[in-house]
């Protein structure tokens, strides 16, 4: 019994949580795309590697919802970014869709 436990311990560490990131990166040649074909609107970052994301797709996603804290001074941030030629770096943590969920941005 404690040994299924163990197994089964172990499995549930183990589910995906992919966290990845950027690095420092400019956003100058990037396309950055918004759909709002659905109640939950996105902003994809196309052009952009994510080191470590761990999910199938490789473009970062920032879901736009009411449910997501700080998506409109992410979604600034990116902006502000593009127009002043100055670089960010994107975090992601898990999975929208298969790409990595975009959770934090740093502005340089």
């Amino acid at each position: 019994m404690r040994l299924i436990f163990l197994v089964f311990s172990l499995l549930i560490t183990q589910t995906v949580v992919a966290n990845g990131d950027s690095g420092k990166i400019s956003l100058k040649n990037k396309r950055i795309q918004l759909i709002a074909d659905s109640p939950n609107p996105r902003a994809f970052v196309y052009d952009v590697v994510i080191n470590n994301g761990g999910c199938s797709g490789t473009t970062p996603v920032l879901v736009m919802s009411d449910t997501s804290t700080l998506y409109r001074e992410m979604y600034s941030t990116l902006l502000a970014a593009k127009a002043g030629g100055k670089e960010v770096s994107i975090v992601t943590k898990g999975c929208k869709d298969n790409n990595p969920k975009i959770f934090s941005v740093y502005f340089h």
